[in-house]
């Protein structure tokens, strides 16, 4: 028995009763093995932090350890030497990367829009998948617009979504350019590109062990 497809999907997307039942149970299954997970984790928690601010002290964080961990009778210091150690490490990361990552962004804004720099993305080779797929994430970063294109739904680890088929200009990997390569916007997030077999097809596809090598036809 098969119940109603939901309003706006098409009638082969329809979750039978069964199917909602089993993802019920599974829903519920992992809510129960995340709670039986934190609790130890918790109660870890809980000990560290009763234990842990009885040792709270001024002379702790201003003073530099010992080296002491078998004499009960001596002191093992405090904090101090990792504290500033801590400090210096941010302010170098941040003196290098905080200039360099405005300055990247500045440039992007401002003049390099239409560079190549700016419309990189990164791929992962999926001969499974019929086209070039992307979250709309990176169609809107290269420029995309992809709700002119036809609209459908697709079905995913996530569920049912919507998804639109569009076709792209060209696409250039290396020295290597391809022009007019169907592709399909996710209305989701992607952690990168799938490089599918509208994109694949125009190549001769030859693997030696752990290298694909691609040959235009």
């Amino acid at each position: 028995m098969s119940a109603a497809p939901r309003a706006g999907l098409p009638e082969r997307f329809a979750v039978s009763a069964a199917r909602r039942r089993r993802d019920w149970i599974a829903r519920n299954l992992i809510v129960l093995g995340t709670v039986i997970a934190l609790v130890p984790l918790v109660l870890i928690l809980y000990y560290i932090v009763r234990k842990g601010l009885g040792a709270w002290s001024a002379t702790f964080f201003t003073t530099d350890p010992t080296g002491n961990t078998f004499f009960k009778s001596e002191s093992i210091g405090g904090i101090k030497s990792a504290i500033l150690g801590t400090i210096e490490i941010v302010a170098l990361a941040s003196a290098i990367a905080i200039p360099v990552g405005v300055g990247v962004a500045v440039w992007l804004v401002e003049y390099g829009g239409d560079s190549w720099f700016a419309r990189a993305v990164r791929f992962f080779v999926d001969t499974g998948a019929t086209t070039v797929t992307m979250g709309t994430a990176d169609a809107e970063r290269i420029g995309l617009d992809y709700k002119k294109g036809q609209l459908g739904y697709t079905t995913t680890a996530n569920g049912v979504i919507p998804a639109y088929r569009v076709m792209l200009t060209s696409v250039q990997i290396g020295d290597v350019q391809v022009y007019n390569v169907e592709a399909t916007v996710l209305q989701s997030t992607l952690p990168y590109m799938l490089l599918g077999n509208s994109y694949l097809d125009r190549f001769q596809m030859r693997r030696e062990n752990d290298r694909l090598t691609l040959e235009k036809k």
